[in-house]
């Protein structure tokens, strides 16, 4: 069907409209799954890069703890 826009006076057919609707949510869509996909991926990378050092700092605890609780001051 063929109309007038009120807003424009422009003549447009409701399938155009439908299509560009269509296309935009699908373009909105692309773009927030692109977003959750790097999102994610940062997330992955972080871990990764923060897995070491936790690790490090396990095994410091491990080895510094049986101080700690003889009451060892490392205060100094």
């Amino acid at each position: 069907m063929i109309h007038e826009t009120e807003s424009t006076g422009h003549v447009q057919e409701d399938s155009v409209v439908t299509s560009v609707n269509l296309d935009l949510i699908s373009l909105k869509l692309q773009r927030n799954r692109s977003k959750i996909t790097n999102l994610i991926s940062l997330k992955l990378q972080w871990s990764r890069s923060y897995l070491p050092r936790q690790q490090w700092a396990d095994r410091r605890w491990r080895m510094l703890s049986p101080c700690i609780g003889n009451g060892a001051d490392f205060s100094r």
